[in-house]
């Protein structure tokens, strides 16, 4: 027996009660949004210790203990059109010793073991149209939730209770953004996608129902993941008449800017040996430096989930083609991961053509590598002749190939 069709006028009720579910739900959505960015324009201050890593797709390596946790005060700046927060970070195990700050004018480090601080006011960055510095938790809260809220971009929100907590995920579909204080696009001039990876963002937000504040995020992006928690947060105790970062800065250490570099005796560029190593790749096979053969060697440190890294590996995938076997070799050494399985996806995701290997603590503290990426380029007796530390799209790449270059 066939079932009738309905009669129009129920059928019409039924899609109207469906629509108008759909739309309570969605205002529902909305409001609590609201709701969340509402608590968050109300924090002119906040102290809290975080922790965080950043990271490639399928790492499962755990954090070690006091690795990446800080105590951090933020506060909001208005007056900033770029992040918006005024900011430092200190050791979380000594709240006294500051490590970076940042004031909306410049922003500084400090190395506590060469008792030296360094002062940019240069933004070099500023010829892009966004400041690429990593913003305070609940800036970047902040600046999540408003996208959500304001956006155009053909985008998803889900909200989840999780019984203490709300989970808000916000899939932004066709673009890589991310946000230093405003909504920041990775077109092709800042990030290149490999062929095949689908260019999607999303962005995982816990929120404790207690405050209606959040206190863990997680971003995805098709290179790299990372994830930041907060501890023992406290609110608007302290919004200061004016930050100055200076005064954590200790009377003994010395500016850096304008002084050149000291470089450890083995690290001289005057054509001193590099330091021996043997370590393995993701299949556990074993190398060392002398079972390379060419007339230059460069050695990239890098990070799995380091963004300049990342941002360089079409450039030395091209340099690695541009030069004979025998004239020209690359090693990347991986600084910030030991999970093999993470290390391989990357290789794979990537398409690396050159050797990729797992450091030692050994080899970082023999190379003296204290960031990524930094490029050590060596002659056919492995005399370092060349170390590039950071990158710059073009002036890196030009620097790199003139010294490879003179080389040959």
């Amino acid at each position: 027996m066939k079932n009738k069709p309905l009669p129009a006028l129920i059928l019409f009720a039924i899609l109207l009660s469906v629509f108008n579910h759909r739309c309570s739900v969605e205002e529902s959505k909305k409001g609590y949004l609201e709701k969340i960015l509402q608590n968050l324009e109300q924090i002119e201050s906040a102290s809290y210790y975080s922790y965080g890593k950043t990271t490639a797709p399928g790492d499962t390596s755990r954090m070690l203990p006091g690795k990446g946790k800080t105590f951090t005060k933020e506060y909001d700046n208005p007056g900033d059109p770029y992040i918006g927060s005024i900011f430092a970070h200190f050791e979380h195990d000594d709240t006294t010793r500051m490590r970076s700050y940042y004031d909306g004018v410049s922003r500084c480090r400090l190395d506590w073991d060469e008792k030296t601080f360094e002062v940019d006011s240069s933004f070099r960055d500023d010829l892009l149209p966004f400041r690429p510095i990593g913003p305070p938790f609940f800036n970047y809260a902040e600046s999540i939730v408003r996208y959500a809220l304001e956006s155009n971009d053909s985008i998803k929100t889900e909200i989840a209770d999780l019984g203490d907590s709300i989970r808000f995920t916000l899939t932004i579909y066709d673009k890589v953004v991310e946000f230093f204080g405003q909504p920041a696009y990775m077109d092709e001039n800042y990030f290149k996608v490999n062929p095949g990876v689908e260019r999607i963002s999303i962005y995982d937000i816990w929120i404790d129902k207690r405050d209606n504040l959040p206190y863990r995020i997680k971003r995805h992006q098709p290179h790299n993941l990372s994830w930041r928690s907060v501890s023992d947060v406290v609110l608007n105790s302290n919004y200061p008449a004016e930050f100055r970062g200076t005064v954590y800065i200790p009377p003994d250490f010395v500016n850096r800017r304008g002084l050149k570099r000291e470089v450890p005796p083995v690290m001289d560029l005057d054509g001193e040996q590099a330091p021996d190593w043997v370590l393995s790749d993701f299949n556990n096979n074993v190398f060392s430096l002398g079972d390379f053969k060419s007339k230059v060697l460069m050695i990239k440190f890098t990070g799995i989930g380091c963004g300049p890294c990342h941002l360089a590996i079409p450039f030395l995938k091209e340099l690695v083609e541009s030069y004979d076997a025998d004239n020209f070799a690359l090693v990347g050494i991986e600084t910030w991961s030991e999970d093999l399985s993470a290390l391989k996806n990357y290789f794979q995701n990537n398409e690396l053509n050159f050797t990729f290997l797992n450091a030692t603590d050994l080899v970082t503290q023999n190379y003296n590598v204290r960031g990524v990426p930094a490029f050590f380029i060596m002659d056919e007796k492995r005399g370092i002749r060349k170390i590039i530390t950071g990158y710059g799209k073009g002036s890196t790449d030009e620097e790199i190939k003139n010294a490879i270059d003179n080389l040959l």
